[in-house]
């Protein structure tokens, strides 16, 4: 759901499907959805109503109106009558606002209003929302009004006399939320600072009329905006506004206030340590000097030439130094003043200003001071967490080398450590929370998060994250970096497992989810065995073992060990109803992931724990039983619940792949003993494992959930070969036996009427026995290599280009748009089955010629996660291509042309580009590119013979010199 350019992709391409599209996002009233889901919805109502560049309307108005007010009835309102805060909240809010661009009419505002309006009057009925949901669709209405400029002037007078008017009756933080959602936003301070400049004669007196107005009114009766805070807050978000004119007006009025306090010599503020604007007398000659200089930087900052702006900027040192003095005890120049300034770098349109400010906030000496510190929290979580977010800081300055650490990252690693080190002990934990829930809100770039959470590895150990910042740092991994390129997104998972660990406060949280936090970190690009992450991870553990918190199902009488809680969970996991359906879905592999982990992960703190006794006495056997007895009876137990079946392979097949991750050359002898022990005794437990997997194979799979299932089964039987292929007795049984009946079995169905779930299954098996053969696992003369070789005569090559889209319309047509709730999960079926035929044909190898603008075709069609076996077949009969019709030139086929063979390298190229944030296929798909691109062939080649195709390279030849160089 969250893909948003999978959503543009298919709002815009298919425009006849948009009703289908959002009815699939949409849910019943009675259902509670998920944030993810209310945000897509979101975004595909946001698409239809603003439609991409290139694109008309996609939906007729009346129908557009009639859907969003659908929405708005059936899935907004009963949804925010049973709920008051949290994400959820805002999500349905902002899908709230979008239905209401659509059409702003007074009455459809009014009706909206009218479920909000009572909470304030009659706070107890259960008829209206809640008030702090109320106060939520409030903002959105007010927004609504500005924005479309509606006639609901009425209706907005009504909202802010009303929340007003509960003001004084409401709860502190309810009272606060309605001052800041629907007062204090930026229209409304655009419009209070136009006010009090054109009333400013009147709140800003000379001394003579003061005097006059004292004996006239009386003092209580003179107006005095400098002994007002909601004044100065209004100033001070006038000054942080985007728009100039208002921060100009901002500016006046303060420059008008100071002068004012300066010539009638009154105190301001000095007894309230709240006050955001102080003056006395006394220190009347510092106090003008410093606002002279503050009004002097900020109207400098609105030029955005940087060589006009330098100059000024030493006069922040002196603020800096003013607002730092401590004179007798009082603070003359509140912290906040300082942050207007840097807030206004951040948001210069010149990013040479914008770098200024950040640098010198990160040198910023004075956040040594707790007070200041603990003043400047709130703004280094807000808007110095958005600014460092900006790419363009981290690049290199002139001088420095390829590799090295840009400066602004070296002075963030500076600044983190001494700004939570500054901060008062009791304020570091819910910093670090805010700190990390922006990470995970926010959007980052790879650059930026890397760099820092480079900086937050560098902070001294201290009990700082829960189990709510345990979650902000999942929230970072699963969400925010999903999208990052494959090794700046390992990287920066290296750096916040250390955070992590230095950081946890083992106390309050339990094993279970330290465990379930470390599954989020890839083994193939993170946490494998054997590196010297995983070798701290483990010396953390052990350090740490018995001080966590118990677990709510654990007695917690006794603290409870590392290797025992791997048990007990192990025993829960493999614990299945005996009535569990037979037709259920493959279980979320997440939880195999995490106990695969934690089971590896005990195993290797008993050898650390006793290093002289072998891996096989330290109760391996006893800690892997559970899992041991299901599959040794798992081929003749015909009452084993499918779900406990799913179960016990998902997590040998993930045992299996942590244990073939290569560690690193040093301090691996320890590593690969206890590998080995744990392959050997997973060893007796194959030659069952093998008979299901056949049996389920040759033709008990027959539902749509269970080509997923298949996926499993032929994972592991992959996985089987990679592990025990050096066993004599598996190697033979297997070419010899195993292979030819599954390929025989699957021939059968292939060619026979059948179901076709059926085919997609026993096609996705004969591509990964044809991968296997590919590899080299079969002998040359084995039955497993005839047997394969005998599929030459189904996969006919003069026509596998026509065999292969005849199949697959036949795999699709079987379902017709009305006869199947999960159509959309057969257009997944059928470009599976096109990718395992190609898979098939690479290991054939059919004629090049016949073949080749097929494949081509179907990289540019095929999702990229089915395609690498295409491109390995292209790279593989490209240069065959190249050979016979550019430098014999003889065409292997009419079709093979100039334009067919450049448009190979582009689409190839773009597909290595889309997966470089695929840790899995990325290299694969970038070795077998190269292998196309730079063969020995078409590097041979001169301009003369092929100018387009050698242009084409020569371009792709340049990036990769571009990247290696920057």
């Amino acid at each position: 759901y969250s893909n948003l350019n999978s959503q543009t992709a298919v709002i815009s391409q298919c425009p006849d499907r948009l009703d289908r599209v959002l009815d699939s996002l949409c849910w019943t009233g009675s259902t509670w959805p998920q944030v993810e889901r209310v945000g897509s919805l979101t975004a595909a109502l946001g698409q239809v109503i603003n439609p991409p560049l290139g694109f008309d309307q996609l939906m007729p108005r009346e129908l557009l109106i009639s859907r969003t007010q659908a929405v708005i009835w059936e899935q907004c309102v009963p949804v925010l009558r049973r709920i008051s805060t949290g994400n959820l909240l805002h999500a349905v809010c902002g899908l709230l606002a979008v239905c209401l661009s659509v059409q702003t009419s007074d009455c459809l505002l009014e009706k909206v209003a009218s479920l909000a309006l009572p909470a304030f009057t009659t706070p107890d009925h259960h008829d209206h929302l809640d008030i702090d949901t109320s106060i939520e669709v409030l903002a959105v209405l007010l927004s609504v009004i500005t924005t479309s400029h509606s006639c609901s002037a009425p209706l907005a007078l009504r909202i802010l006399s009303s929340t007003l008017s509960g003001v004084k009756d409401l709860a502190e933080a309810q009272a606060s939320r309605i001052i800041v959602q629907l007062w204090f936003t930026n229209g409304v301070t655009s419009r209070v600072l136009l006010c009090l400049t054109a009333l400013s004669d009147h709140l800003f007196f000379t001394p003579e009329q003061t005097v006059l107005m004292k004996h006239q009114q009386g003092v209580g009766l003179q107006p005095d905006p400098w002994q007002c805070r909601t004044f100065f807050r209004v100033v001070q978000a006038g000054l942080r506004h985007r728009d100039g004119v208002s921060r100009r007006r901002a500016l006046f009025l303060l420059k008008r206030c100071v002068s004012m306090c300066e010539e009638l010599k009154v105190e301001v503020g000095v007894g309230d340590p709240e006050s955001l604007f102080r003056w006395t007398p006394d220190q009347s000659l510092e106090l003008r000097g410093f606002w002279e200089d503050y009004a002097l930087v900020l109207e400098t900052l609105e030029e955005n030439q940087i060589h006009v702006v330098r100059p000024v900027l030493n006069r922040i040192n002196r603020l800096v130094e003013t607002a730092a003095a401590n004179t007798e005890g009082r603070v003359l120049v509140d912290t906040s003043w300082l942050m207007c300034v840097y807030q206004r770098m951040f948001h210069s349109e010149n990013k040479a200003v914008m770098k200024e400010g950040v640098n010198h906030l990160l040198e910023l000496k004075i956040l040594q001071r707790p007070d200041v510190a603990s003043a400047f929290s709130q703004f280094v979580v807000g808007p110095f967490m958005e600014v460092l977010a900006e790419s363009p800081l981290y690049h290199r300055s002139p001088g420095q080398v390829v590799g090295e650490c840009p400066e602004i990252a070296v002075k963030l690693q500076k600044f983190m450590v001494m700004f939570f080190s500054s901060l008062p002990e009791k304020e570091r934990g819910f910093v670090m929370l805010k700190l990390l829930q922006r990470l995970g809100s926010q959007h980052w770039c790879s650059v930026p998060l890397l760099f820092l959470s480079q900086a937050l590895s560098h902070l001294p150990p201290a009990p700082l994250l829960r189990a709510d910042g345990l979650n902000a740092l999942r929230d970072v991994l699963r969400c925010t970096m999903i999208t990052h390129q494959v090794l700046l997104r390992g990287a920066t998972q290296c750096f916040l497992l250390h955070t992590a660990l230095c950081l946890i406060h083992v106390s309050a949280v339990s094993l279970d989810e330290v465990l379930g936090f470390l599954a989020n970190f890839r083994a193939e690009e993170s946490l494998s065995r054997g590196t010297a992450l995983w070798r701290e991870l483990c010396d953390w553990l052990l350090a740490n073992e018995g001080r966590f918190r118990p677990s709510d199902d654990s007695d917690g009488a006794v603290p409870e060990t590392i290797t025992a809680h791997c048990s007990r969970r192990l025993k829960t996991f493999l614990t299945v109803p005996a009535s569990s359906d037979q037709t259920d879905a493959v279980p979320d592999p997440g939880e195999a992931e995490a106990l695969a982990r934690s089971l590896l992960l005990s195993v290797d703190l008993e050898r650390i724990r006793r290093p002289r006794q072998n891996p096989e006495e330290n109760g391996l056997e006893r800690l892997f039983c559970p899992l041991l007895d299901v599959l040794r009876r798992i081929s003749t137990s015909v009452y084993l619940p499918l779900r406990k079946t799913d179960n016990s392979l998902q997590l040998l097949l993930r045992l299996l792949q942590l244990l073939n991750t290569h560690p690193e050359t040093g301090a691996m002898n320890d590593y690969d003993k206890v590998a080995e022990a744990v392959r050997n005794l997973l060893l007796g437990v194959v030659e069952p494992v093998q008979e299901f997997i056949l049996r389920r194979l040759s033709g008990e799979l027959q539902e749509l959930c269970d080509v997923d299932r298949a996926a499993l089964y032929l994972s592991v039987v992959l996985e089987l070969v990679q592990t025990y292929s050096s066993v004599p007795g598996f190697i033979s049984n297997l070419q010899n036996n195993y292979v030819p009946k599954l390929t025989t079995n699957c021939t059968r169905i292939l060619t026979t009427p059948s179901d076709q779930v059926q085919k997609a299954v026993s096609m996705a098996t004969l591509a990964a026995l044809c991968e296997l053969a590919q590899r080299g696992v079969f002998e040359p003369e084995s039955d497993a290599t005839t047997s394969l070789r005998s599929l030459t005569s189904f996969f006919c090559p003069p026509s596998s280009s026509s065999s292969s889209s005849s199949s697959s319309s036949s795999s699709s047509s079987s379902v017709g748009p009305d006869e199947s709730p999960v159509l959309r999960d057969w257009g997944r079926v059928v470009a599976g089955f096109i990718r395992d035929q190609w898979a098939c044909l690479l290991y054939l190898r059919a004629e090049a010629g016949g073949s080749f603008r097929a494949a081509v075709e179907a990289v540019a069609l095929l999702p990229s996660d089915l395609v690498l076996p295409v491109l390995d077949f292209l790279s593989s009969t490209f240069p065959q291509c190249i050979w016979c019709f550019f430098l014999l030139q003889v065409a292997l086929c009419e079709e093979v042309e100039e334009e067919v063979c450049v448009e190979a390298v582009c689409v190839c190229w773009k597909l290595v580009q889309a997966l470089s944030s695929n840790a899995h296929d990325f290299w694969p798909a970038l070795q077998a590119f190269i292998r196309l691109a730079f063969n020995h062939t078409a590097l041979q080649m001169t301009p003369t013979q092929n100018p387009h195709l050698t242009t084409c390279t020569s371009q792709v030849s340049f990036i990769f010199y571009y990247f290696k160089m920057y």
